[in-house]
């Protein structure tokens, strides 16, 4: 089940985000790059995002922060559930609530890339992240 996240699950959430961001990145971004942002993640950036978490028999899955009525600042799903559809409940919930959608990704990672090609999303702009200093795609689709 696709829900708004509720009090009391930031926690969740956020181990969510690290383990996820952690694989994600692995090949191309140390994870103690992550660490050092995980705070700034928890204070500043979850508090002004529409949280959706995708739920099943109890346990938080993945989650999708949306920013701005249209941005995805963040998209991630727990690694145990890699390859059992959170994803894409969690994707197609945000193409079903949003006439249109932007979000980055790095353009190192593959596998996200490829998941968000699949479901329409289209490289925009080519930019480098100033902070990681790796390339990042700016991707959209539109209803």
């Amino acid at each position: 089940m696709i829900r708004k996240m509720r009090e009391g699950e930031l926690e969740r959430v956020m181990e969510i985000w690290l383990a996820s961001v952690v694989e994600g990145h692995r090949p191309f971004i140390p994870a103690s790059y992550w660490q050092d942002h995980e705070e700034m993640v928890r204070r500043e950036y979850m508090p002004q995002a529409e949280v959706v978490v995708c739920e099943e028999e109890g346990i938080l899955k993945g989650f999708a922060a949306i920013v701005s009525g249209r941005h995805i600042g963040a998209f991630f799903v727990d690694p145990a559930y890699f390859r059992e559809g959170v994803g894409t409940r969690l994707m197609l919930w945000c193409q079903l609530t949003h006439r249109e959608l932007t979000l980055a990704v790095m353009a190192e990672n593959a596998r996200a890339l490829a998941f968000y090609e699949d479901f329409g999303f289209q490289i925009g702009v080519e930019q480098i992240d100033e902070e990681s200093g790796c390339m990042e795609y700016i991707m959209a689709w539109k209803e």
